[in-house]
C-alpha cells in the first residue's frame, strides 16, 4: 500500500510512542476517576490491540497501575471507614475494681516503707487516698 501523501513520513510525527499512552490514561483516571478510566481504556485497547507490542508496553503497565490505583483507594476508604467508626464509639469511663486494704501494703527491702491504699472512684478522674488505721 502506498502513501497518498509521500511528502509526509510514515514513522515519525504519526508514530504512537508506547509510554504516551500509559500516561495519558494516568491523567484520565486522574480527572476522571478509576472505573471512567479503566471503561476507557477497555475501548482504546480493544482497537489497539493488533499492534504487536500492545500488551506488553501498555496492556500490562496500565493494568498495573489499575491494580495499585485500586489498593491505594482501598486503603483510603478503609482508614477513613476506621477514623468514623472510632468517632462514632460511645465513649465509656472505665471502672477499676481493687481489692479493700485496711492496711497499707509494706514493702520489706525498703526500710519500713509503707504505700497506702488507692481508691478510685467511678468517674476515674476522681482518686483519693487513705491513710491506713491507727489501731
Amino acid at each position: 500500500m502506498e502513501l497518498s501523501n509521500p511528502s509526509i513520513p510514515a514513522n515519525s510525527a504519526h508514530s504512537i510512542n508506547p509510554k504516551d499512552v500509559v500516561e495519558q490514561v494516568k491523567l484520565f483516571v486522574g480527572a476522571y476517576g478509576l472505573d471512567k478510566g479503566k471503561a476507557m481504556f477497555e475501548s482504546v485497547s480493544s482497537l489497539m490491540s493488533f499492534l504487536p507490542w500492545w500488551d506488553a508496553e501498555v496492556k500490562i503497565p496500565v493494568y498495573t497501575y489499575f491494580k495499585d490505583e485500586r489498593e491505594r483507594q482501598q486503603r483510603e476508604q478503609d482508614e477513613k471507614d476506621l477514623q468514623k467508626a472510632r468517632a462514632s464509639a460511645p465513649q465509656q469511663p472505665i471502672f477499676i475494681s481493687q481489692p479493700q486494704a485496711m492496711q497499707g501494703v509494706t514493702m520489706p527491702f525498703v526500710d519500713g516503707a509503707n504505700i497506702n491504699q488507692m481508691n478510685i472512684m467511678e468517674s476515674g478522674a476522681n482518686v483519693t487516698y487513705s491513710q491506713p488505721s491507727q489501731t
